[in-house]
């Protein structure tokens, strides 16, 4: 499972095993940080990739998709031309990740998945698709038409 980490203003990949700090060896996967004087339990989460794409009929309205994880905000994803876009998502086993379509109620909507791995579609309704990740490392494609 691979990783992102800032230092010093750059993004380095961390992919998983052990680091050596001081002469002993940690496992990245978890561990203790101090900031500011004052000691966090850190871990690492599991990823979901979304490619996704959302097509809208006249082309020239952007929709936004609002992405939920275990019912909380977690952000948008948007789009209008139907054009793929990439995302990935903190999401570790046993988690349920919803998305949304923002409508104003005289739109047609279709939502399809495919090409599952590490997760599967729990539920769909009009314009909602609900997925409940298996693995650390998940995937999935989304598509979002609209027709207004």
């Amino acid at each position: 499972m691979a990783h992102k980490t800032l230092i010093s203003g750059t993004a380095y990949e961390i992919k998983g095993g052990r680091t050596l700090i001081g002469g002993t060896g940690y496992d990245i996967k978890k561990g203790r940080t101090l900031v500011g004087g004052t000691g966090y339990d850190i871990s690492f989460s599991g990823i979901l990739k979304v490619t996704y794409c959302i097509f809208v009929a006249t082309g020239n309205e952007e929709y936004e998709v609002y992405i939920k994880i275990n019912d909380k905000t977690y952000g948008i994803m948007s789009g209008s031309d139907g054009l793929p876009q990439d995302i990935e998502i903190p999401a570790n086993p046993g988690d349920s990740i919803a998305f949304t379509v923002t409508y104003n109620g005289f739109e047609d909507i279709s939502i399809s998945a495919k090409n599952f791995s590490g997760c599967e579609e729990s539920s769909s309704e009009y314009d909602t698709i609900t997925l409940n990740i298996l693995s650390d490392e998940a995937s999935v494609s989304l598509y979002f038409d609209i027709f207004n």
